[in-house]
């Protein structure tokens, strides 16, 4: 069976790992004893915030769906998954030793991702299709 495990923490000044979970972790660490594995360190990343995608979604999905280039689309969030989604989170893994293409999923998009993904699309909206989106202190999305 497969198994992962994520574990969070910090490292110290000392240059040691302490786990958020440390009884956890050594509990995990005693199953697999014997076993080879793969260990993956990196910085955590903070998930884009629910007041990102509600502008992302309720603004700036919904101003473009107005527009006469986008309203044929059914609903807002289908201008993501078929449009912009496609145009700005495009990416590729290997699956069965061949690279595949996927779109990122708006739920796995960091803070970071989540802003640079609007922006694009702002900036995408204002060069072609000549539509204004204000800035997100202008809106109150419900």
């Amino acid at each position: 069976m497969d198994f992962k495990y994520r574990h969070t923490g910090f490292i110290t000044e000392a240059g040691r790992i302490e786990f958020n979970q440390k009884i956890l972790f050594d509990r995990q660490v005693n199953s697999l004893r014997g076993c080879k594995i793969e260990f993956y360190l990196r910085k955590e990343r903070t998930p884009a915030s629910l007041n990102q995608k509600a502008f992302y979604v309720g603004v700036v999905l919904k101003e473009a769906h107005r527009h006469e280039t986008y309203f044929h689309y059914d609903k807002p969030i289908d201008l993501h998954s078929q449009v912009f989604g496609e145009m700005f989170l495009k990416d590729y893994k290997v699956v069965e030793g061949k690279l595949k293409p996927f779109t990122k999923r708006l739920s796995h998009l960091s803070m970071e991702e989540m802003s640079e993904l609007t922006e694009r699309v702002i900036a995408y909206l204002l060069t072609e299709d000549n539509i204004v989106i204000g800035e997100p202190k202008n809106y109150h999305v419900k």
